[in-house]
């Protein structure tokens, strides 16, 4: 027991002595980006295609993805929502008369 407790003090000072060498390894501190990407759903693909934007509304434009998912933002672009149409969508259209309707196809709608 004794052992252990004078290993861990000098296992303390061994790292907190290489500690300036291994920061140095790894490059200089970078400063945290304020627009980094983020994931906001399962991953495995992601090239977006086919974007529409409302002619109601240019801040509402959805989007699709290849793995199935259809992102959607309402902020023009600010925030970003994930919805599931079974395949994944082909074209996209906005109703000309009602700003509430977009139509979608897909080969599961």
């Amino acid at each position: 027991m004794a052992r252990t407790r004078t290993a861990v003090p000098a296992l303390a000072a061994a790292l907190l002595a290489s500690a300036p060498a291994l920061a140095g390894a790894l490059g200089p501190p970078r400063e945290v980006r304020l627009d980094a990407w983020r994931v906001v759903g399962p991953g495995g693909g992601g090239t977006m295609r086919r974007p529409a934007i409302s002619p109601h509304d240019p801040r509402v434009v959805v989007e699709g993805c290849d793995m199935t998912g259809v992102y959607i933002t309402k902020d023009g672009g600010v925030s970003w929502r994930m919805f599931n149409l079974g395949a994944p969508p082909s074209s996209f259209a906005f109703d000309p008369k009602d700003a509430r309707v977009i139509y979608a196809t897909t080969s599961a709608l």
